[in-house]
């Protein structure tokens, strides 16, 4: 996943960055709950589910969210950039692919 976002969305992007961090000694609490302060708000969460119906989600997001802050982040546009990425390894028994392309992210125009 990591080298996928890192192809669509270009290396000096945010969202082409990796999602995790290399090494944790420079936190702190401060930075944590700074962080935590700016992100953690009630415009940044996205809930997503399967197989369960929309009240029953609403509900329970409504039960463990409802104390999030109200507001949104502001974070760059994301440009989607595309390319391609070959990882050869000598791994043995499984093969991995990964794809990904944009798509409209109001749904329009799709079924």
């Amino acid at each position: 996943m990591k080298l996928i976002h890192e192809v669509a969305y270009g290396e000096s992007s945010p969202y082409g960055s990796s999602f995790y961090a290399e090494d944790l000694n420079f936190l702190t609490p401060e930075s944590v709950l700074t962080f935590r302060a700016k992100q953690y708000l009630s415009g940044n969460i996205t809930v997503i589910s399967s197989g369960v119906p929309h009240e029953a989600i609403s509900a329970l997001a409504e039960c463990y969210l409802h104390r999030i802050p109200v507001g949104k982040s502001t974070v760059p546009k994301a440009t989607y950039i595309g390319g391609e990425m070959k990882v050869r390894s000598k791994a043995k028994g499984a093969s991995y692919a990964g794809v990904a392309f944009p798509i409209d992210s109001q749904n329009k125009g799709m079924r």
